[in-house]
């Protein structure tokens, strides 16, 4: 869960619980066509949109019955984190949600579950991943029309309908590596907008004589 403001989080956290308690009741006979895959515990990470709030996401974490791990208590070459099957990772560093979203199975991009106008869709559409948002996306209404009309995103309300969504997502894995192959051809058919804009505003200056 990437960008979240706040009140996402305690949405993301029921979310994660109900994962947790489907994947655990799960009887192995009923697992599918996709195999073992589908056994393996969901790790939820949550990223906040802005660093002040770190702290205090990590209180909400831990009300909800989670163990926090902190990334800034891990930095890159020290020991890994010990999780436990009920831990939620918060990523508090800067400059590091691009690494998140590159290591995810599936992201929600976050400020949509509330009304805050969204978060932009495109980083994670250019990693070809399958997305998930809520229904405040008006920020970025361009971008998620397009990856809508693609059927590249995925729309949720709530705790129950972004678990639901993320359990279909990780259980259909060719569903979601669908999904993510045409979310990065959004990205790719609509690159070089920059040079197309030079190239007319430079047009419109030569049939301007300046």
């Amino acid at each position: 869960c990437g960008s979240t403001g706040p009140g996402e989080e305690l949405i993301a956290l029921g979310a994660y619980r109900i994962l947790l308690d489907t994947v655990s009741a799960e009887p192995e006979d009923a697992i599918g066509s996709a195999g073992a895959a589908e056994l393996r515990k969901p790790q939820l990470v949550i990223v906040p949109r802005k660093p002040e709030r770190f702290d205090e996401v990590r209180k909400l974490i831990e009300r909800a019955g989670f163990s926090c791990v902190r990334r800034s208590d891990y930095p890159d070459g020290s020991s890994p984190a010990k999780s436990g099957e009920r831990s939620v990772i918060l990523g508090d560093t800067m400059g590091e949600l691009r690494k998140f979203y590159a290591l995810a199975n599936v992201v929600f991009v976050g400020r949509s579950l509330v009304p805050m106008g969204g978060s932009d869709p495109i980083e994670v559409a250019a990693l070809g991943k399958p997305i998930v948002v809520g229904p405040h996306t008006e920020n970025f209404a361009m971008p998620v029309k397009a990856l809508k009309e693609a059927g590249a995103v995925f729309f949720v309300q709530d705790s129950e309908t972004l678990a639901a969504s993320v359990l279909n997502l990780l259980q259909n894995e060719s569903m979601a590596s669908d999904a993510g192959g045409r979310a990065r051809s959004v990205v790719t058919e609509n690159q070089g907008a920059t040079g197309r804009t030079v190239t007319g505003v430079i047009r419109l200056i030569d049939q301007m004589n300046i």
